[in-house]
């Protein structure tokens, strides 16, 4: 499992995602999206953004449209979404990230602290007033990129999360080929039984 950039011919399937997650989607740019992939199968587990705000006097980035797909989901790949996005903003030398969410805690685990609406710049408050449009509970936070700390159980969780999505289709996979021959494995008999 690992996270990369985005894709060009990635767009339809990230919009069809964001879509279906209920995600922000205002005119995103796929070049603005990393994705994760498991290695092994190339099936894509999950997504998310690094947003920029120019104004004349700053310039400051978000994280948004964090998205993990069903199967995929408390296996910490959003937390490696998370992480993949906050090294894209240090490299674009951010020294703070944004994000705006209604479930705080799972940003506060990395290291995200709350902060109030008042000590936003001027053109985050006006952000945040357009996610609490779609998403009326969502909270300012923000973090120094350089301080953002993976728990350790997450970083298990993804290194494992391959491994038990492969099984799972390998046993899937199992099942449905002994079906597709019309063998019921309840009442069949095999030719060595005795």
């Amino acid at each position: 499992m690992y996270v990369r950039d985005a894709k060009s011919q990635e767009e339809v399937w990230l919009l069809d995602w964001i879509r279906d997650l209920d995600l922000e989607a205002d005119s995103p740019q796929v070049d603005d999206f990393v994705v994760a992939v498991d290695e092994t199968t190339n099936t894509k587990a999950g997504f998310g953004r690094l947003r920029e705000h120019v104004t004349d006097e700053e310039t400051f980035c978000e994280i948004t449209s964090v998205g993990v797909l069903p199967g995929w989901r408390s296996k910490g790949v959003g937390a490696h979404i998370v992480e993949r996005l906050l090294a894209l903003a240090s490299d674009d030398m951010f020294e703070q990230a944004y994000v705006f969410s209604e479930d705080p805690e799972y940003f506060i685990q990395f290291g995200f602290t709350p902060i109030s609406t008042g000590d936003l710049p001027d053109a985050l408050e006006s952000r945040l007033s357009e996610v609490r449009e779609q998403h009326s509970d969502a909270i300012s936070l923000r973090i120094d990129v350089d301080a953002f700390e993976m728990p350790d159980r997450l970083r298990e969780r993804f290194k494992q999360a391959a491994v038990e999505r492969r099984q799972q289709q390998r046993e899937s996979m199992k099942d449905e080929m002994v079906e597709d021959f019309g063998i019921d494995t309840d009442d069949a008999s095999y030719k060595y039984d005795i």
